[in-house]
């Protein structure tokens, strides 16, 4: 298999515009926030000033439609006292015109407040593309490629430069159905980078539930990292052990204590009958296992 970044990314640009800032390089270490782009945002600015104008007008006119319902409600206050201090003072006709102008004040403060909710959302929506002006790290890594310059005009969507994680790193193998899954764990395996023979440190395994129909394997993703001393990189070639069946006590004798004749193979255990007595061979038949 070979190595592979755990996070990739071709950082995009949201808002379009002219490149007035690259603060980064080719192979520099970022880290997560960091600015690599910003976009003249003079005319974005301009938008804003002109929508926080429109906020402070609708802030004003909440304001005065609040004084002319709590005028048009204490006037209605008045009379309704005037009424129910002696019959006939107060026409029914007047207190009906003014519960009008209370209900229309109030239809108004509510119109007036939603007129403001809305351009104070529209002034948000600006400030939200003024900090997409400023493209930065979406995650801690190194820079791989740049693919933006300074005058430049970017498109919404236009790439700035490719980066990927570092830390922890992928091995990504393919495995033969053959291959119990299930026997597949972090402690059973081992990676090696074929270059070096550097043995990696595995620290877990995942196993992607869908084998090829053709190859009739599966991918096994082998969360590494390197040792001291040991430089990882996406792209490398790795090797890598895993256990093709449960864990088991097994006794290992050298090859060359095994010996055969006719019955087949055997080995010779060594057993002493009393003290003193050099120690006999006796034959004991073995299954050679592969």
């Amino acid at each position: 298999g070979s190595i592979r970044a755990k996070q990739r990314s071709d950082v995009a640009n949201i808002e379009p515009g002219r490149v007035v800032a690259v603060e980064f390089d080719e192979a520099q270490q970022v880290s997560q926030g960091d600015v690599l782009v910003r976009i003249d945002d003079r005319r974005l600015n301009e938008e804003i000033a002109a929508a926080a104008a429109d906020v402070a007008a609708a802030e004003s006119s909440v304001a005065e439609r609040a004084a002319e319902l709590a005028k048009a409600q204490a006037d209605l206050d008045s009379r309704e006292r005037a009424a129910q201090r002696a019959q006939g003072a107060v026409s029914e006709l007047d207190l009906r015109t003014a519960r009008t102008d209370v209900a229309v004040a109030e239809s108004r403060v509510t119109a007036s407040k939603k007129q403001l909710d809305a351009v104070q959302k529209r002034l948000d929506g600006f400030q939200v593309r003024l900090d997409d002006l400023a493209v930065v790290a979406p995650f801690d890594g190194q820079i791989m490629s740049r693919s933006a310059e300074l005058g430049e005009y970017l498109n919404a969507g236009d790439p700035v430069a490719t980066l990927v994680s570092g830390g922890t790193f992928e091995a990504v193998l393919d495995a033969p159905e053959a291959l119990d899954p299930g026997n597949i764990t972090a402690d059973g395996c081992v990676v090696r980078l074929d270059a070096s023979g550097a043995e990696l440190v595995v620290e877990d395994v995942r196993i992607v539930g869908d084998i090829d129909p053709r190859s009739r394997r599966y991918v096994v993703v082998i969360d590494v990292s390197a040792p001291d001393g040991v430089a990882l990189a996406p792209g490398m070639s790795v090797s890598a052990q895993l256990p093709s069946g449960g864990t088991q006590e097994r006794l290992i004798v050298p090859a060359d204590a095994i010996r055969r004749n006719q019955n087949g193979a055997f080995v010779y255990l060594a057993l002493q009958d009393s003290e003193g007595t050099p120690p006999a061979g006796i034959p004991n038949a073995v299954e050679i296992a592969f």
